[in-house]
């Protein structure tokens, strides 16, 4: 089944102000007419689009552009479909006239509850990810839960318009939709938990902040700057691993806007926060670069490589998750959050 979603009108979270606006046009007038100016921004453009966002999101690029698993995707999403479980294709029209391939799944356990009553977790995807890799195990959490869940993908992957994003502004508006459909739909924001992967859960942490609303990190960043130190770390040149080169990197990451602080969001969540990082098996953010380490200890709660009993309702969660199993956390403080938020179904 598939459904068509128009235009979606609201004010864009990540619009640029008037003074934004002013500034970028009064560049563009003296790109035009000192060229040198022009060049160097226009080739701090092409660098972005063709090399930065691409080794960011490398699920736009074409090898990672599947059709074949992508075709897969749709056709598990058509065969568990069935008058239990309703799971129904998305196509998106953002207010850019860019369209977002999504997927929404409901279950068994919510489908005769009001819109306004039920319950939704917005999953936000990592950068290697669009949602039909990962429709087997929306049906199983969908399922063991009894919450509903929807995930969008972002621009330029899956079946969403073939558009470069350029920044991270652009896959937070593209994440967003997941919460905007559900809001046109009549859902209401204290029904909605955001869950998210590594990328995905700088998104999610945004949108939590945004909209006040419980949110899942999962193995997410601190901030994108310390992830590039991190790989440069096992680069095989010395000078790919000294400072003076990481400091260059970290001003490109801020100039084409793909910097992004997740602390910042994390910090306004506070107790409707749970983070798990995988401290032992992550390569890419490891814990020196991971969200939880800016987090306080709590000696006697949730931040321990062992399932807590409990949850402490004062303080953000935080769990060291070894080993590191799946990109959808199955673990009971997984479900203990969602209980305590009162959004599990079952016992």
């Amino acid at each position: 089944m598939l459904r068509v979603t128009n235009e979606i009108s609201h004010p864009y979270y990540f619009k640029e102000s008037v003074g934004d606006c002013l500034n970028k046009a009064i560049w563009n007038v003296v790109s035009f007419i000192i060229f040198p100016i022009g060049m160097y921004r226009a080739s701090f453009h092409l660098l972005n689009k063709y090399v930065i966002s691409k080794f960011i999101l490398p699920s736009t690029m074409s090898c990672y552009r599947k059709q074949k698993l992508i075709d897969e995707g749709d056709s598990t999403a058509n065969y568990f479909n069935t008058d239990m479980r309703k799971i129904t294709k998305l196509k998106i029209k953002t207010s850019e006239g860019i369209y977002l391939d999504g997927v929404s799944v409901v279950s068994p356990k919510q489908k005769d509850i009001p819109a306004n009553n039920q319950k939704w977790l917005v999953y936000a995807l990592p950068n290697m990810g669009v949602w039909q890799h990962y429709i087997k195990e929306f049906i199983h959490l969908s399922d063991k839960c009894g919450i509903n869940v929807i995930c969008v993908n972002y621009r330029g992957t899956g079946n969403s318009s073939p558009i470069q994003p350029l920044s991270f502004t652009d896959l937070f508006s593209d994440a967003e939709h997941s919460v905007l459909t559900l809001l046109k739909d009549g859902v209401r924001l204290q029904n909605i938990v955001i869950e998210g992967f590594s990328l995905g859960g700088a998104s999610g942490l945004a949108l939590g902040a945004k909209y006040q609303i419980s949110a899942i990190a999962q193995n997410t960043f601190a901030k994108t700057s310390l992830v590039a130190k991190n790989i440069l770390r096992r680069m095989p040149f010395k000078w790919m691993r000294s400072h003076f080169f990481y400091s260059i990197v970290k001003k490109i990451l801020k100039r084409t806007g793909w910097e992004v602080d997740s602390r910042k969001p994390a910090s306004i969540l506070k107790n409707r926060l749970l983070i798990i990082q995988a401290s032992h098996t992550d390569n890419v953010i490891p814990y020196r670069a991971s969200l939880i380490k800016f987090f306080p200890v709590n000696p006697n709660g949730p931040h321990t490589s062992h399932l807590p009993t409990y949850l402490d309702p004062k303080i953000a969660h935080c769990v060291t998750a070894k080993p590191y199993r799946r990109e959808l956390p199955s673990d009971r403080v997984f479900y203990l959050f969602l209980k305590q938020n009162g959004f599990l179904s079952f016992q």
